[in-house]
């Protein structure tokens, strides 16, 4: 039995394009986890990111109750004074505390899962309320009735 020439040539071009072939789906296999690697390799590296907006550092506040607010990396365990908080979806968090009047430091701890932290710390001064004051108004103005243009309140 004899086999052509152009059988052969056939049949060696297959091989070669199925190793092509292989050879291209294993690169690209290895160039897709080699990129999901940098990326995990990103938060072991990188620290979490952490802005506290509120407080200012070294402000005078009315007390006790104290807003700290801020954004973290999401994902990230919170902790202001010790004491949990946590993050919303976009990072943005939120926590309040009750100091009393003094110098007080407000220390607020980002830490990511690979145990990298990253941590900000905010004197400020904390006075006692007096009593009878309100420390936030909101001042109302509401049109009752109007006739040709004019505004009476």
């Amino acid at each position: 039995m004899f086999i052509s020439s152009d059988y052969l040539e056939i049949t060696r071009k297959r091989a070669l394009r199925r190793r092509y072939v292989r050879i291209i789906f294993a690169g690209g296999g290895l160039l897709v986890a080699g990129l999901y690697f940098a990326y995990q390799l990103r938060d072991w590296i990188m620290l979490p990111m952490l802005l506290v907006e509120q407080p200012a550092d070294g402000v005078l506040l009315q007390g006790p109750k104290i807003v700290v607010e801020g954004v973290a990396t999401p994902g990230t365990r919170l902790t202001v004074n010790g004491v949990t908080a946590y993050n919303e979806e976009n990072g943005r968090f939120l926590a309040e505390l009750l100091l009393p009047a003094g110098l007080h430091t407000i220390r607020v701890v980002s830490e990511n899962r690979f145990h990298r932290v990253r941590s900000v710390e905010r004197q400020i001064v904390v006075e006692e309320l007096e009593e009878g004051i309100i420390p936030f108004t909101f001042a109302t103005s509401t049109a009752t009735s109007t006739q040709a243009g004019e505004i009476y309140q």
